[in-house]
């Protein structure tokens, strides 16, 4: 797996973590309020918004890498049949000098 592939994976993975880290943690905070200058701000409210904000950034990761993956396999698609096609017209350019009738070599006199 390359490099590129596994960072984004673990990503993935601890972008998913968080979010339900997140969710689960909010759940229990209903009660509890801050205050600041703007008023109280239920942390429970702040739990959500974050485990949404997080989830959201997980499914952009996965939408990114699965473009990603589908541009690579179709170049690659595309690299292989350019070399299968290389091949065929090898094969029938070896083909055409086998039937060719062998060339005498000419001795040339010293």
């Amino acid at each position: 797996m390359s490099t590129l592939r596994r960072r984004i994976e673990v990503a993935r993975q601890t972008l998913l973590w968080l979010a339900v880290a997140t969710a689960i943690f909010g759940s229990g905070l209903r009660s509890v309020t801050l205050s600041n200058n703007l008023g109280a701000i239920d942390p429970g409210t702040v739990a959500l918004v974050t485990s949404a904000t997080t989830f959201l950034g997980f499914v952009i990761t996965t939408v990114i890498a699965l473009r990603k993956e589908r541009r690579e396999s179709a170049r690659a698609d595309a690299e292989l049949e350019k070399v299968r096609l290389e091949n065929e017209k090898l094969r029938a350019e070896l083909e055409s000098r086998k039937d060719e009738p062998a060339r005498r070599r000419v001795k040339r006199p010293l």
